[in-house]
């Protein structure tokens, strides 16, 4: 692992980081300050952020090296999520992000997800955009659909 694969992932992280903080704090949600490394049972979840009302959102950020629907990469962060008692989680890197709303299914494969590609996006309409998801999953239930064309990465 070089040395300029950490320093993208720790750069990235941090701009996701501040683009959560910054929506947040300038719009009226539910959730709530996210907190970075939140310590858990088995490990640290890069990113969570809290929302007592409609379910909180844990985020696994990765190098653009490693496929962040990996299912070492999913288990570790519903892991993380099972820790924190929430079924949504999101895995990502740089370029790709998906939210998963997590029911207990066994195979990691198996949990559904929505995805994101982060190569053209702002980071900052992103964000509202992953928030929003999570809140339509919180009310309907389900995520939303998305045509499978859609969810080929890249």
């Amino acid at each position: 692992m070089a040395d300029e694969d950490i320093a993208q992932e720790a750069e990235f992280h941090s701009v996701l980081f501040t683009r959560l903080q910054d929506h947040i704090r300038s719009s009226d949600t539910n959730f709530e300050e996210p907190v970075a490394e939140k310590s858990v049972e088995s490990g640290f979840a890069d990113i969570y952020v809290p929302n007592p009302l409609n379910g909180d959102l844990v985020i696994e950020v990765k190098r653009d090296d490693i496929y962040p629907r990996d299912g070492d990469v999913v288990r570790q962060a519903r892991n993380y999520a099972d820790d924190l008692g929430t079924e949504f989680f999101a895995t990502c890197n740089s370029n790709d992000l998906f939210l998963f709303k997590y029911d207990d299914e066994f195979d990691v494969s198996e949990i559904e997800f929505l995805y994101f590609d982060l190569r053209d996006e702002q980071i900052s309409e992103f964000v509202e955009e992953l928030l929003s998801a999570v809140d339509y999953v919180h009310k309907q239930g389900r995520l939303p659909t998305q045509q499978d064309r859609d969810r080929i990465v890249g």
